[in-house]
């Protein structure tokens, strides 16, 4: 196990040196080849980077002045490169001035050495800029490795969840044919456990309905059919299919005497102002109300369901909408919740091109928000179609 950067070598790694004087070159080259160093040259910055593209180094030594293409350009330009961004650069310089530092710090430089070298300083700085490498290059492997892992896992639970659905769906028409024939000829406490078992099956089902959705949405293959949408009659839907707990939410239009329209999919939005709305209720003292409120801000509409509810602890805030994640209540993650809810939200309006977050502090309630873009009117369009009016 690596315990630090003394525990590596610099043996078999890979140096470019890039200096435009043959002398420099030979100096740092037969001081990093008895350290076990394979020594790749270029002798100017458009060399260097042909050299970068060809095989990816372990470090680069790097000249600060040479003709042409200058180091801190070859820095900037190795920088910018996803590929090479990483890449550890060790400025090779003879000026001292702090400007100089400076400059080759903007440019991205990740070490300098000084001109004369110091044997023992170019050794040591090379040994960790390898190090260095070496160890962002494992992490980047087994960050890789988790990706591919998660998408295994992901896809497995994609075909369980996809392959349950058939039979739920069989067992929910079956319990609902039981409940409707056994109206007259069954107990009804055994017509209440019925009852009990439908609601269940209702639950297991619209979980894996959002677990596909969510999938979907991630993956980008959720169609979206845009029409130009009352916002207000949304949520006012939305509201609705609360049921009785419909009484507790009040909806305040604050964009004025018209209602905010915005182009979107009016059942998909529904669902996030419904998912918000159900969190929370569940969430808040029976006897304090919800309020959501539609406004304009921005170029967007802006939608927020407040609560009074023990609010979310900041640290909590920045996983809320990840999928999963669950909005903790007293401390303690709600048993019934699939964490699924709030990244269904996410990824709907996301797939609008919109925003969504959550304003909250513990004992203060919770305020979550998001706003979707309004297609501007083409004013341009309207003055031309105006001024063929009046030619007609």
């Amino acid at each position: 196990m690596i315990t630090g950067f003394a525990d590596l070598t610099v043996a078999d790694a890979e140096v470019l040196i890039v200096d435009d004087d043959a002398d420099n070159r030979f100096l740092l080259r037969e001081l990093l080849a008895t350290e076990g160093c394979n020594i790749i040259e270029a002798t100017d910055g458009a060399e260097a980077l042909d050299r970068v593209a060809e095989h990816l180094p372990d470090a680069v030594l790097l000249d600060v002045l040479m003709p042409g293409m200058d180091g801190l350009e070859v820095c900037r330009r190795l920088r910018a490169d996803a590929r090479t961004a990483a890449l550890p650069v060790i400025l090779v310089t003879a000026q001292r001035g702090r400007e100089d530092r400076l400059a080759g710090i903007a440019a991205g430089a990740s070490d300098f050495l000084t001109k004369p070298v110091d044997i023992a300083d170019l050794r040591l700085r090379v040994r960790n800029a390898v190090a260095t490498k070496r160890l962002y290059d494992r992490v980047e492997r087994e960050y890789q490795r988790t990706k591919e892992l998660e998408q295994h896992r992901d896809s497995l639970v994609h075909m369980l969840v996809h392959d349950l659905r058939s039979p739920l769906t069989g067992i929910v028409c079956d319990l609902e044919l039981l409940e409707h024939e056994g109206q007259r000829t069954l107990h009804p406490s055994f017509m209440a456990g019925v009852s009990g078992a439908i609601k269940s099956a209702q639950i297991l089902s619209g979980m894996i309905t959002s677990i596909l959705e969510v999938n979907r949405l991630e993956s980008g293959a959720m169609p979206l059919s845009l029409m130009e949408t009352d916002i207000v009659d949304v949520v006012r839907e939305a509201r609705t299919a609360l049921g009785s707990a419909a009484l507790r939410v009040r909806v305040e239009n604050g964009g004025g005497p018209t209602h905010p329209t915005v182009p979107c999919d009016p059942e998909l939005i529904r669902r996030v102002v419904l998912n918000l709305l159900s969190n929370a209720i569940d969430y808040s003292p029976p006897e304090e109300p919800v309020t959501v409120k539609v406004g304009r801000r921005n170029g967007s509409v802006r939608i927020t369901v407040s609560d009074r509810g023990p609010g979310i602890p900041t640290e909590h805030h920045s996983h809320v909408f990840q999928k999963f994640g669950q909005v903790e209540k007293n401390g303690h993650p709600r048993k019934t919740s699939s964490g699924l809810g709030l990244a269904f939200c996410r990824l709907a309006v996301e797939a609008h091109a919109g925003r969504i977050g959550v304003e909250s502090e513990e004992g203060q309630g919770s305020m979550f928000w998001f706003e979707l873009p309004v297609r501007e009117p083409d004013m341009e369009a309207e003055s031309r179609e105006e001024a063929l009016d009046r030619s007609a």
